[in-house]
């Protein structure tokens, strides 16, 4: 299925919903999807074979955020959402008090992004949120292409949905941890660290 039908979409919002998960070409690597829930985050914990860290929560738009995370009070914060949303970057936001724990780490943080293709944000905003990692096995390579991602995955998988050939990062999401006074790094990605570092005019902590 194409992410450009609507119909396909459609689809794959019910599939989410109804407790499935799913296969998709994004902004960045090839995605597992899943619902915003306890069952949700088993099914993804099933395949990468861990349960040691949380998923990163895809968002359809900015006025979802208040759904999931607490008011961010730092001009810091403001201007990497600025400047990076929609985008490859990954930001872990203080969650509210009424997320569940699969939701967060322990410290009480959720990854929240906000991607730059239109129908994966369609996709979002159907399911009130999405969680998402990459399609791969754990301790297994990362997929840079559909065509690469493991067939024992794909069998799991309720949809697969393609972008038809658009040009897409060959990493992962850019991951900063923002909920301490100072900005730090848990994982560099499609967005370097340096280039990130230059717009803040801080360093980051490593």
């Amino acid at each position: 299925m194409s992410w450009g039908d609507k119909k396909a979409i459609d689809f794959a919002v019910k599939a989410l919903l109804d407790g499935k998960v799913g296969i998709g070409d994004t902004d960045t690597v090839p995605g597992l999807f899943a619902a915003c829930t306890a069952l949700g985050v088993a099914q993804l914990n099933a395949i990468k074979g861990r349960s040691d860290k949380p998923y990163l929560v895809l968002l359809g738009s900015r006025d979802a955020l208040s759904s999931f995370i607490k008011q961010p009070n730092s001009i810091q914060i403001e201007k990497l959402m600025e400047n990076f949303w929609p985008g490859p970057l990954t930001l872990v936001l203080e969650a509210q008090e009424d997320i569940p724990s699969y939701l967060q780490s322990r410290q009480g943080g959720i990854a929240i992004r906000i991607p730059e293709r239109p129908w994966i944000r369609e996709l979002a905003i159907g399911c009130g949120g999405v969680l998402s990692t990459s399609a791969n096995l754990g301790g297994k390579p990362t997929p840079e292409i559909l065509e690469e991602v493991d067939p024992q995955i794909a069998q799991m998988a309720s949809f697969i949905l393609c972008d038809d050939g658009e040009k897409h990062h060959n990493k992962p999401s850019t991951i900063l941890d923002v909920t301490g006074n100072q900005i730090r790094v848990i994982r560099e990605g499609a967005i370097s660290i340096k280039e990130l570092e230059a717009l803040m005019g801080v360093p980051f902590i490593r």
